[in-house]
């Protein structure tokens, strides 16, 4: 979609990424243009003259294909080349020659951006170097000195590593995933034999042995009366954002889902909504979901971000002032920054998603339900973080039974 322009445009007066400049003392018919391109995270960009929208937009297309050549080519450091050497190792073990191994190390390592065993060569040779810190934490820094031999670890041995690690390097925080490594470690070690059975026994019997839960989050409670305010002072400031805030918090959607919604993704029929597809992209596989049925509040509010995105001519169904795709960290950062000046707490987009999935366990509405509007699949982990008790839950259970007695 580089240089492409909008169809419905006949005066080519948008292109993804091109920008008109006002400049002065330019040749007639030349008008001047700022191309932008995020790569990696990287923005950068350049200023071009052409005679119009089009021919900039063209030029944008080639400055970018040069970009891509260019990074596809970097050379890769003696670290890369000795982790792609051990990945072949791995994979061709003693089937091929040094030379053979040479040849085809030379080979991924000229394309590094379209070679898969380049990329898991750098994953493997990344997750060494962290399992390596922890090595060395256990055994060579100076707590350790106690230990001479690795006979001489016994059950209090990781107990006293996690005292070190929490309390005395301060890394209380990031506890469960140094216990995975360390467990990962001692039972390489133990593999290899050099850790007796019977020590590695005791040693999961400790107290630190046990899996380390996982910190919660805490959200505050927010009262409808101040949210009211809150969302009312975002509507005058930023009506763009204050129809995603308010998606999220009537859905429970996340913010990425959100901001990728299509305008091709509603159906409105004569003005009235009909269908909203939503769709939710995992690890595993990209599902799709739709809704049929919204309020009249709700239908008002859609019917709106349609109509401007359909002004525009943009495929995407929520823009932002500048008429472009929202941004998830800016509308993070407005909603903490807003949040925190109104009522005092900082909350951010996932807030919207919690409070929702709350609301509706505090309802008893069935998990079919709340499952289609939020795309939550996982029965389980709504009961563990949502489903809350709450005293007006209980008072109408002991309402139920109070004519027993």
């Amino acid at each position: 979609m580089d240089g492409w322009a909008f169809k419905g445009e006949s005066d080519m007066s948008k292109i993804i990424g091109v920008t008109e400049v006002k400049k002065r003392r330019l040749t007639a018919g030349y008008k001047c243009y700022q191309l932008d391109y995020q790569c990696q995270g990287q923005r950068s960009f350049k200023r071009v003259v052409a005679k119009n929208m089009s021919e900039a937009g063209d030029m944008r297309t080639e400055w970018i294909k040069g970009v891509k050549k260019q990074n596809n080519h970097m050379p890769l450091s003696n670290k890369d080349y000795s982790a792609i050497w051990h990945e072949l190792e791995v994979i061709y073990g003693k089937s091929k020659t040094r030379e053979e191994l040479l040849k085809i190390r030379d080979k991924y390592a000229k394309d590094p951006q379209k070679s898969d065993i380049v990329r898991d060569a750098r994953k493997r040779n990344k997750k060494i170097s962290c399992y390596r810190k922890v090595f060395n934490r256990m055994f060579i820094d100076d707590w350790s000195g106690r230990v001479a031999t690795v006979k001489d670890i016994d059950e209090q041995f990781f107990d006293d590593y996690k005292y070190h690690y929490c309390y005395v390097l301060c890394r209380l925080s990031g506890w469960k995933s140094e216990q995975i490594k360390a467990k990962a470690i001692l039972r390489q070690i133990s593999q290899k034999r050099y850790l007796l059975k019977d020590q590695m026994e005791e040693m999961k019997q400790s107290k630190a042995w046990k899996k380390a839960k996982s910190k919660q989050k805490e959200y505050p409670m927010i009262s409808d009366a101040d949210m009211k305010s809150l969302l009312r002072v975002i509507k005058k400031e930023r009506p763009d954002f204050y129809r995603i805030y308010m998606f999220m918090l009537r859905t429970g959607r996340r913010v990425e889902e959100v901001t990728l919604l299509l305008r091709k993704n509603i159906v409105f029929e004569r003005g009235k909504f009909k269908a909203l597809y939503v769709r939710a992209s995992d690890a595993k596989m990209e599902r799709r979901s739709y809704l049929e049925t919204v309020d009249a509040g709700f239908e008002e509010l859609l019917w709106d971000a349609y109509q401007d995105s359909e002004c525009h001519n943009l495929p995407y169904l929520f823009l932002s002032m500048k008429h472009r795709k929202c941004d998830q960290r800016r509308l993070c950062d407005y909603l903490k920054t807003k949040s925190q000046q109104i009522l005092g707490e900082g909350i951010t987009n996932h807030y919207f998603r919690h409070r929702f999935l709350t609301k509706c366990g505090q309802a008893r509405i069935p998990w079919s339900e709340i499952s289609k509007i939020s795309g939550l699949k996982d029965q389980k982990v709504y009961m563990d973080y949502y489903d809350h008790s709450s005293q007006e839950g209980q008072r109408k259970v002991f309402a139920l039974t109070e004519g027993i007695v």
